[in-house]
């Protein structure tokens, strides 16, 4: 390369203004394809509600199903919803993406080249800044915690058959449409604190922090209900726990209030209709 187009590359670099793993300096997907995807159930679920996630149903395939430019940015830096200011209307269209993964491309590698993409057909431009946001701090509670240490690393099974599975449970999910009573569940195996904190922080739409002081993997599973007070006609059934209750009766910790500064991605400029594949 010469050095003029070494420097224009670094000026192309700088002028993103973010640092140089993302999109400007990013690896590329070998293929990719956007179309507007079908109207589905997701259409009707308010912003950071659904958590999901683009899958790989095989080495070298990168599929994003019904997801609106909002999902996608979220996905690529893998922030949660409270650390993406965007435009109302990002959370609108929503699209289907098919890409071809170089092949040994990890998952961190997928997302580098998933904000590449929506850099080059949706022309987005993005930076970074600190902001003061309200938040939690989850906290061990008065009682110590109720934590089911780990016993080790869940056994890998065949991805073809837990992809097929995944994709049964989804369709039924979709079919079914979203639960009227607002229930919530979430699990994971052998897993951190730190996996907790950044779970409870995308399905409540805010920063968590954690200040546990625990630093083992456990097999952590949480139940909580979204939805308000039962009906009258319920009444003699037990109320749902809301997240903050669920985390304490459940788990043993607790979540409080506080301030802290967190980094947000802001959106500077976007297209709403993707360049042609």
């Amino acid at each position: 390369m010469s050095r003029a187009l070494l420097s224009a590359a670094l000026l192309a670099g700088a002028a993103f203004t973010a640092p140089a793993q993302d999109a400007a300096l990013a690896p590329e997907f070998e293929a990719a394809t956007i179309k507007p995807a079908a109207p589905s159930v997701f259409d009707r679920m308010p912003p950071g509600l659904v958590m999901r996630a683009c899958n790989t149903p095989d080495p070298i395939r990168f599929e994003c199903t019904s997801f609106s430019l909002r999902d996608l940015l979220l996905i690529a830096y893998g922030i949660g919803d409270h650390q993406l200011s965007a435009p109302e209307w990002m959370n609108a269209a929503r699209f289907d993406i098919v890409a071809k993964l170089p092949e040994a491309a990890g998952k961190e590698q997928a997302n580098l080249m998933l904000r590449q993409l929506l850099v080059h057909r949706f022309r987005i431009g993005v930076h970074r800044e600190n902001r003061e946001l309200a938040g939690y701090a989850l906290r061990v509670g008065p009682h110590g915690p109720k934590l089911t240490e780990s016993k080790g690393p869940p056994v890998q099974r065949d991805r073809e058959a837990v992809m097929k599975v995944m994709r049964a449970n989804m369709d039924a999910r979709m079919a079914a449409g979203p639960p009227s009573g607002g229930g919530r569940q979430f699990s994971g195996k052998d897993k951190d604190i730190h996996w907790l904190v950044t779970t409870i922080s995308k399905a409540i739409g805010q920063p968590v922090t954690d200040e546990t002081g625990l630093t083992g993997k456990y097999d952590l599973s949480l139940e909580y209900s979204t939805s308000g007070p039962r009906a009258a006609v319920d009444s003699d059934a037990p109320e749902d726990p809301s997240i903050f209750q669920a985390v304490q009766s459940q788990l043993g910790l607790k979540l409080e209030p506080t301030k802290m500064t967190v980094q947000v991605i802001v959106v500077d400029k976007a297209e709403k209709t993707p360049a042609a594949n």
